[in-house]
């Protein structure tokens, strides 16, 4: 009799619902946890990832290595560590742009930068005061500009492209990535600067450097030449380089008589990524000096040093 009610039970269509609605409460639940879990850890993976990044970063160019690599990434968490790790990175320039939301968000990590000497140029849009001074050391602002990109490049290799939505919430896709390549820093940072930077108004200028001064990068040269210039100052240059075309090292004095540049206003140069000094040397030759990759310049510079004559 027990036998023959438990083979009715488990027959019951009324049961048999009951037990599958169990079941399938069971199973979502259990899958919506089992997809939270597997969510925060790839975030906090993502994180840890990133923030070795830093390590990462320093470690290979103290060791002289060539190292090229993409690391996307699709939330909040992992884009802001993204993008301060990047920041904190920076040893002798960084170009950053994006909304005053995105500014916010790094913002210690741009006084931190810019106090160690790096010379950082901010486009940005949507500003409600003009604490710059701490921040950049150039400022553009692009009032009327939708929503930009978040794009920042630290020095010759390094630099970040992302959607800024993912700041905000996660996306499905990956919708930025840090990367470590020169080449593809290089035309990033060409794309900004030669469109979206002179559609922007200049709205802060810092103080240039004390001299003399020592670059390696050239924008930083390029800057603080130009600076020096407008205030009165008469700069002699020595410039550690190769003539364009060739491998032929060279290096040469004189003073600095002209420059051509894309990044403080006015603007100087003759085609949007030129940025260019023009030293007369003792022989009276007026010799033109490019950074890394120059091609219309006589002179690819290596190292210059700025000094008030």
């Amino acid at each position: 009799m027990v036998a023959a009610v438990t083979v009715r039970t488990l027959s019951s269509p009324s049961s048999s619902r009951d037990a599958v609605s169990a079941a399938a409460a069971v199973s979502s639940t259990t899958s919506t946890v089992a997809a939270a879990v597997v969510m925060s850890l790839s975030v906090r993976l993502c994180v840890i990832k990133l923030d070795c990044s830093h390590f990462f970063i320093h470690s290979l160019r103290e060791r002289g290595m060539a190292s090229y690599r993409f690391e996307p990434f699709s939330t909040p968490e992992a884009a802001e560590s993204a993008l301060r790790v990047l920041v904190e990175s920076a040893d002798e320039e960084l170009l950053l742009s994006g909304s005053s939301a995105i500014l916010d968000r790094v913002r210690p990590a741009l006084e931190d930068a810019l106090d160690r000497g790096v010379l950082v140029l901010l486009l940005t849009s949507g500003v409600e005061d003009d604490r710059f001074e701490d921040v950049a050391r150039v400022v553009h602002v692009w009032e009327d500009a939708g929503p930009l990109s978040v794009i920042c490049t630290a020095d010759d290799r390094d630099g970040l492209c992302a959607n800024e939505l993912v700041f905000e919430e996660p996306l499905n896709d990956d919708e930025g990535v840090l990367f470590s390549h020169p080449l593809v820093r290089t035309h990033l940072f060409s794309t900004v600067i030669g469109n979206t930077w002179n559609r922007a108004t200049e709205e802060y200028i810092g103080e240039p450097d004390p001299l003399p001064a020592t670059y390696r990068n050239f924008p930083t040269t390029v800057v603080n030449a130009t600076l020096h210039l407008r205030e009165g100052r008469d700069l002699d240059a020595a410039v550690r380089g190769k003539y364009v075309g060739t491998t032929e090292e060279v290096t040469l004095e004189g003073a600095v008589c002209n420059v051509r540049q894309s990044f403080v206003s006015p603007i100087t140069n003759s085609f949007p990524v030129e940025n260019s000094l023009f030293v007369r040397t003792a022989d009276d030759d007026v010799v033109t000096v490019g950074g890394p990759g120059a091609f219309v310049e006589d002179v690819e510079g290596y190292e210059v040093t700025l000094r008030e004559r």
